[in-house]
């Protein structure tokens, strides 16, 4: 008996021992639960920038040269001088090449000395007629002679020169396919001659945009070669549209003097339909779409301890452009949306905010944002 009583007072104490251990244990989950960390999400934000904005018309098109030409011989003949380098820049009238004019140079000698005599026969002829030594008739004769003989004199300076092959513009020498000695005809390419100073480039549009096309629109044309733009307006449309691709071919004029560009070159064009120097833009990964609406969440920072929240903002949006979207209502200069960590978010949502607005500038938040996107 004494020893069922033991056991009934030990049974006893095993319980309230236990129930003890259970709330010392619920006590200190509790005690952790204070500790646990707080479940705003992580984002990044960015500001509403103001800034320009282009509506633009995209194609692609090509340059050439504003004036060109294939240089050839007027005449044959063999190469006596070369006067140029491949890539030279020479002006209007410069010379080339020279051919070999020996026989030329006597000719022309030849028909000078022809009309000295024949100039001074018909001075002769004149003193002669005023003393009725000779008649009218002769003198004319005379006089005909002397116009002969200059005619053939300016024949022989004009062969002369066309032994000199200059250039008929302002502009640069391709390379050349002759060598000195060579013997050339009318149909042997010299060197071609570019004036590179300005480039035309040229491009189409849709039909759908005629209305709006007219010369002096901006242009804004881009090689895979060089980054940034090269500037230049539209100067010529084409009469007519293209029946098969329903296009309007347009002629760009670029500034060139720097001679970067060649002709020949591929282009991407953004032909300006539009610009608007005032535009609030966000990037465009902050913009959500939900239907036909379309939102974003602002920061709404706190004030002491209290927490930074988001707000769920409806937007009307407008042109894209470089990654960034025109946000033309919901939206005010100095607001900051979120750009990254949206998944989990939902309007009144607790953030923590990656990259403050008081951030220095260049601090690596970018690889932390993205973690949280994970």
């Amino acid at each position: 008996m004494r020893i069922g009583l033991q056991l009934i007072i030990l049974f006893f104490l095993m319980l309230v021992g236990g129930a003890g251990w259970y709330a010392l244990m619920l006590s200190a989950a509790d005690g952790e639960g204070d500790q646990r960390p707080s479940m705003a999400a992580p984002v990044q934000i960015a500001p509403v920038e103001r800034d320009e904005v282009l509506r633009t018309v995209e194609s692609v098109g090509s340059t050439r040269a504003l004036e060109s030409v294939t240089v050839t011989p007027e005449v044959s003949g063999r190469i006596a001088t070369i006067h140029f380098a491949e890539g030279d820049r020479v002006g209007e009238g410069d010379v080339l090449i020279s051919l070999d004019d020996a026989r030329h140079q006597a000719r022309l000698a030849e028909a000078l000395a022809t009309y000295d005599d024949a100039r001074a026969q018909y001075a002769r002829a004149e003193r002669l007629l005023a003393t009725n030594h000779i008649s009218q008739a002769e003198l004319d004769q005379r006089e005909a002679a002397m116009k002969v003989a200059g005619a053939q004199v300016q024949v022989a300076r004009a062969e002369l020169r066309d032994r000199q092959i200059r250039a008929p513009f302002d502009g640069v020498t391709g390379l050349r396919g002759v060598s000195v000695g060579a013997y050339v005809t009318t149909d042997t390419v010299i060197t071609t001659l570019d004036d590179l100073e300005r480039l035309r480039l040229d491009f189409s549009v849709p039909e759908r945009f005629l209305p709006t096309l007219q010369v002096g629109m901006p242009v804004l044309a881009y090689s895979d070669g060089y980054g940034g733009a090269f500037e230049g307006e539209v100067r010529r449309l084409d009469s007519r549209v293209d029946p098969v691709t329903r296009t309007l071919r347009l002629q760009a004029e670029l500034d060139n003097r720097d001679n970067r560009l060649r002709p020949g070159m591929f282009m991407n064009v953004d032909l300006v339909l539009e610009r608007e120097p005032d535009a609030l833009l966000v990037p465009e990964e902050a913009l959500l779409l939900e239907g036909r609406g379309k939102y974003v969440f602002v920061l709404q920072r706190g004030e002491g301890d209290e927490p930074d929240l988001v707000r769920r903002q409806a937007v009307e949006t407008g042109i894209r452009r470089g990654g960034r979207v025109q946000v033309t209502d919901g939206l005010a200069e100095g607001d900051y949306v979120v750009r990254s960590g949206l998944q989990r978010l939902r309007d009144g949502a607790e953030v923590r905010v990656l990259n403050p607005p008081e951030a220095t500038e260049g601090e690596e938040v970018v690889a932390a944002a993205d973690g949280a996107e994970g």
